[in-house]
């Protein structure tokens, strides 16, 4: 019996199960599970790509992939990107695929090329080279099918035989549909690397961010300003001024534009209209405590979500908030869905959705001395659903999979898909699960 032949008909016999089981395992994909893979979704087609050997460091970038068909419930394996074995590359997901560009080889020579996959056609589309030189950890943005990325550095070695740090303050616009890509000019904003950006409408926004030296100091970057797209001019923003940041982020919704952050404990930031050029603190924002790790800003078509995963009193604290012009709406989340690290975060227009995470670092930054060492719970197996649209958080219940922190996600066909992901005593090399599900969001 063909038992492959038969992976079709169980996945389309899966989703046609009661309301209440909204979990249906995936297939096996045919390339092998690894870390910090690019998973995407074009239509009903979710696409899998790279991701590296080992859990942490600036290690190469695998170049296979998988095309899964959400509706066939079939996988397919993808052509190799054309780029060689380089590590640092930039990987992005836009509309029509997943652009791959840049990077370091093993020879520490970088490069400014670039490949767009096309996830129809299953191939890859070679770009013309950036206009800028190349560069590592440029501050990327995309809408659509446009890429912008600005700021960067590149080591430089002095006449002394020690190294310093050259930073950016230029960038480049990537058409990946037209091929098509334009120089972003120096404008107001020193040169800095790990600059907040957004991309909106036209409007590339850039804001904080820090640059330094081989054992200098942190010189951090408080400003921000706008480039639009169809003039090529940039325009400083009369924003409040950002402090030193632990985190920044930006979204928002419309001509709206959010940017909040925190200094290992206390929000700042500012709304900014983009079309009137106007920003001003957001109400409220200076009174929370975020803590530190991760504050995320999320834009919808009608609101937007603000949520953080701090470390406060020594704990994992979750909270999330509505943005809008009259300040911040706290929102209630679910009491059975426990606070974590180390989660998935996915957006997919007006859904947004965290999955999995575990309880095993204590960052310890809360007054006073810290607790004693203890290994705290293990890897979740649940998350939240965050609706835009309808104002709502929901959880999503565990499922078939293990429990598992940093899964690759993304959301097609009304599904949530989850992939991979680390456990402890995970049944396959190290702490990697090598197995998926997916789960209808209503």
């Amino acid at each position: 019996m063909n038992v492959r032949g038969l992976v079709p008909a169980v996945f389309a016999l899966h989703a046609a199960a009661p309301a209440q089981d909204r979990w249906q395992r995936l297939p096996e994909p045919p390339i092998p599970a690894r870390y910090g893979a690019t998973m995407h979704s074009v239509g009903t087609h979710v696409a899998v790509f790279g991701g590296q050997d080992v859990a942490a460091g600036d290690a190469e970038q695998r170049v296979d992939g998988a095309v899964f068909d959400a509706r066939a419930g079939t996988w397919t394996r993808l052509p190799d990107a054309p780029l060689g074995e380089r590590a640092g590359t930039l990987v992005v997901a836009v509309t029509g695929g997943i652009l791959v560009g840049g990077g370091r080889d093993r020879w520490e020579k970088l490069h400014s090329d670039a490949f767009v996959l096309d996830v129809g056609e299953r191939e890859w589309r070679r770009l013309p080279p950036w206009p800028i030189r190349p560069r590592q950890q440029a501050s990327v943005a995309v809408d659509g099918d446009t890429v912008a990325l600005f700021g960067g550095h590149v080591p430089t070695r002095r006449r002394d035989g020690g190294f310093d740090v050259e930073h950016f303050a230029d960038g480049v616009l990537v058409d990946t549909r037209t091929g098509e890509a334009k120089a972003i000019p120096k404008g107001p904003l020193s040169p800095r690397v790990f600059a907040a950006v957004a991309l909106r409408s036209g409007k590339f926004v850039v804001a904080g961010g820090h640059a330094s030296t081989y054992g200098g100091p942190v010189r951090w970057a408080p400003d921000a300003a706008v480039f639009d797209v169809a003039t090529g001019a940039w325009t400083t923003l009369d924003a409040p001024p950002l402090r030193p940041q632990n985190s920044l982020n930006l979204g928002g919704h419309g001509d709206t534009v959010f940017a909040i952050g925190n200094d290992s404990r206390r929000a700042f930031g500012f709304v900014c209209d983009l079309a009137k050029g106007a920003c001003v603190a957001v109400p409220g924002l200076d009174a929370l405590d975020l803590g530190m790790e991760c504050t995320r800003v999320f834009g919808g078509a009608q609101r937007s979500l603000l949520f953080n995963s701090g470390m406060q009193l020594h704990d994992d604290a979750h909270q999330a908030f509505w943005l809008g012009s009259g300040g911040l709406a706290a929102l209630s989340l679910p009491a059975d869905v426990r606070p974590r690290q180390a989660f998935a975060l996915t957006r997919m227009a007006d859904d947004v959705v965290l999955f999995g995470g575990n309880h095993d670092i204590a960052l310890g930054v809360a007054d006073g001395p810290p607790p004693p060492p203890k290994r705290l719970a293990g890897p979740e197996g649940d998350g939240l659903h965050f609706d835009l649209a309808a104002g709502t958080v929901a959880r999503i219940p565990p499922g078939p999979l293990p429990p598992r922190a940093r899964a690759a996600l993304t959301i097609a066909d009304g599904r949530l898909f989850v992939l991979w992901g680390q456990a402890p005593g995970a049944r396959s090399a190290h702490d990697l699960c090598p197995d998926g599900a997916a789960f209808r969001l209503r």
